[in-house]
């Protein structure tokens, strides 16, 4: 366990760990405007951060151009389970936030699964039945920022944000590592003109060409 000062609630803020590590907390929207000086959690808080979210992974799709608020190094998008992301490990067992309140969710954005003091196995259960009557992954941990049937539909629409988020971590990589990336396969065309141009190939992993 690690403590920490200050809190994870609101979506702008910073939290300080051990050691002086400084996290800052910034809502979607406003990721573009200002510098990161240190480790940034980019979180959708409300139906416009939503919005800059898909307005990006649009136009890294459509021109190949990748936010660079995205692939920063120091930057990490909060709630990826409920963005197109991986949703294995989204529920109680992996991850929890008690309010003030002593309501239980999976994220700060997220809707009451359960109350403190009640087992585990009970929160899990809620968060399934939750997940169960959702069309998309992990209905719960942004259910008290965006109305689930506008999330949904978002995410159906587009079922290559899974293969953009890979690549969104590849160019973070790189930036750590030095390279200049030029383009990214299957964003804004393909690097081997014979490959299809179709979002069957999203779960291909991401290529790029590093100069």
């Amino acid at each position: 366990m690690v403590g920490y000062r200050g809190s994870f609630l609101p979506a702008d803020g910073r939290v300080t760990l051990p050691d002086a590590v400084t996290i800052e907390l910034r809502s979607y929207g406003l990721a573009e405007f200002g510098e990161m000086a240190g480790p940034t959690v980019l979180r959708v808080a409300d139906d416009e951060d939503f919005s800059a979210y898909l307005r990006d992974a649009d136009a890294a799709r459509l021109d190949g151009l990748f936010a660079g608020h995205l692939t920063n190094r120091q930057a990490l998008v909060a709630d990826l389970a409920a963005l197109g992301g991986p949703a294995e490990r989204s529920g109680p067992r992996d991850r929890l936030l008690i309010r003030p309140d002593e309501t239980i969710s999976t994220s700060p954005t997220g809707g009451a699964i359960g109350r403190l003091g009640e087992p585990t196995a009970d929160l899990d259960r809620t968060w399934r039945e939750h997940v169960s009557c959702s069309g998309a992954p992990c209905p719960v941990c942004l259910s008290a920022a965006l109305p689930e049937r506008d999330r949904a539909d978002a995410l159906r629409e587009r079922p290559w944000l899974g293969r953009y988020l890979t690549a969104v971590q590849a160019l973070r990589a790189a930036d750590r590592d030095g390279y200049t990336v030029r383009r990214v396969s299957g964003f804004g065309g393909r690097i081997a003109p014979a490959l299809p141009w179709s979002s069957s190939n999203s779960s291909r992993a991401s290529r790029w060409q590093r100069r």
